[in-house]
C-alpha cells in the first residue's frame, strides 16, 4: 500500500515475515563447531519514499522505522560440516542473556518499478539494521560477551497491482 502525500511523496506501510539470526564460533576446539540461532519475525516496516521518473519507469528511494516480533526460533548446529537444525523455545529464564523478541530497527533501500499491464514489476533493493541487541544479557555479563545486532540486505523482486 502505498499513501500519497505529494505528487513524488507517499508513505508506505508494509507486513513482512523474514528470518533474523546470529552465529557463534569456537575456535581451538576439536571436531570444529558452529552454532546459528534463527529467529522468525512478522515485522511491520513504515516507509517514507521518493519517486521519480513516469508512469513507465520510476525509481524511488525509501527508508524508515522498522517494529517487529520474533515468533518462532531454531538453532543450526554445524559439527565438522555436518548440519543439524533444531527447533527450540525462547531463552527467558535469568542467565547471561534472554532472546529479545521486540526488534526495532531502520530499512533503507532504493528500486525501479516498470510498468507491465495493470500493476509494474519492481525490483527492491534494501539496507536493514537493528537499534536494539538481539540477546539482552544480565547485569555482570555484558562485560564479558558482546552486544549483537541484527542487519543484513535484502533483494526483492515482485510485481505491484494498482488500488
Amino acid at each position: 500500500v502505498e499513501i500519497g502525500v505529494s505528487k513524488c511523496l507517499s508513505i508506505q506501510p508494509e507486513l513482512q515475515w523474514l528470518t533474523k539470526g546470529y552465529q557463534y564460533y569456537f575456535q581451538n576446539i576439536q571436531p570444529s563447531e558452529r552454532f546459528k540461532f534463527l529467529y522468525d519475525f512478522v515485522e511491520i516496516p513504515i516507509l517514507l519514499k521518493a519517486n521519480f521518473g513516469n508512469e513507465r519507469l520510476r525509481f524511488y528511494v525509501a527508508g524508515g522505522p522498522t517494529v517487529g516480533y520474533a515468533f518462532r526460533s531454531s538453532r543450526v548446529n554445524i559439527v565438522n560440516g555436518e548440519r543439524e537444525r533444531i527447533r527450540r523455545e525462547f531463552f527467558v529464564d535469568p542467565g547471561p542473556g534472554r532472546d529479545n523478541r521486540l526488534d526495532i530497527g531502520l530499512s533503507i533501500g532504493a528500486g525501479v518499478e516498470v510498468k507491465a499491464g495493470p500493476g509494474s514489476v519492481v525490483i527492491d533493493l534494501r539496507y536493514l539494521q537493528d537499534l536494539n541487541r538481539n540477546v539482552i544479557l544480565e547485569p555482570g555479563f555484558s562485560s564479558i560477551v558482546e552486544p549483537t545486532y541484527y542487519r543484513g540486505a535484502a533483494a526483492t523482486v515482485g510485481y505491484v497491482m494498482p488500488w
